[in-house]
């Protein structure tokens, strides 16, 4: 029987599965899409016991889950996975409306704030598909999957993960990974997933025109997210890039405790 397994319902993680969609690999899963948020809660609940996951609901759960070695969703800079919309300048943010869907970037969202622009807002759940509505009822607008890569070039935004980048004097940043409890994936279901990013990472030009067809996206924009924003490989870099977000969200109470990373064998 094939096993369930969550993943974003975004075209963030067209590069992990698109193997799988395709039948260029075998496929042993079952996907299970759903928003960061909710695909948390499930795994929480046991609905699941593996997961693409946000990185902060990984370490809110320190020791529970094992990360599968090699992949995720990553960036190295400006990205257009996590936007900040704003009216009237950045200091004078004080609502922020939340994208339902959002998890880690919600916490790198009030870090960035925090750190660089030394302003506190406070954060509101909302719908946020509505851009002009979401901004007449707060001071600027959190984005992040779809919403984001879509959302208007032409108003004042900050793109989170290219703040991250100054912040953090050039790290990457980690948005997701491949979680499982313990022994729920067995040795070829990980190598079927490291398989699948490999694969992925060989048909980028496919994914972005997939990508361009399912949200609208201009076809440009989706080449350049998946062929030079998007990584989908867990490098040494990249994973310094996460211990060091950890460390932020752990000196500003985001996490009660640091995270150790604990990878399947």
């Amino acid at each position: 029987m094939p096993t369930p397994i969550g993943v974003f319902d975004s075209v963030q993680s067209l590069p992990l599965i698109h193997a799988f969609e395709t039948s260029a690999i075998p496929n042993p899963f079952t996907f299970k899409p759903g928003d960061p948020a909710g695909l948390a809660r499930a795994l929480e609940a046991n609905r699941l016991s593996v997961t693409l996951l946000s990185v902060v609901d990984y370490g809110r759960r320190p020791g529970r889950y094992q990360i599968v070695p090699g992949v995720g969703l990553a960036t190295d800079g400006a990205s257009r996975t996590a936007v900040l919309v704003f009216r009237d300048g950045v200091k004078r943010i004080d609502r922020v409306v939340l994208d339902p869907a959002a998890s880690t970037e919600a916490v790198l969202a009030k870090i960035v704030l925090l750190e660089k622009y030394d302003t506190e807002p406070s954060f509101t759940v909302a719908p946020t598909a509505d851009l002009d509505r979401a901004l007449q009822s707060a001071d600027a607008a959190l984005l992040v999957g779809d919403a984001a890569l879509t959302a208007p070039t032409d108003c004042a935004s900050l793109d989170l993960t290219d703040e991250w980048a100054d912040l953090s004097d050039g790290l990457p940043f980690v948005l997701g990974l491949w979680v499982g409890q313990e022994e729920s994936l067995s040795p070829a279901e990980i190598a079927a997933l490291q398989a699948a990013q490999s694969h992925g990472a060989a048909h980028l030009g496919e994914i972005a025109a997939l990508a361009a067809a399912r949200t609208g996206v201009d076809p440009d924009a989706a080449d350049r997210f998946f062929g030079h924003h998007l990584r989908t490989e867990l490098t040494p870099e990249r994973l310094a890039g996460l211990e060091a977000f950890f460390r932020y969200a752990f000196f500003h109470g985001h996490l009660d405790a640091l995270p150790a990373l604990n990878f399947f064998s």
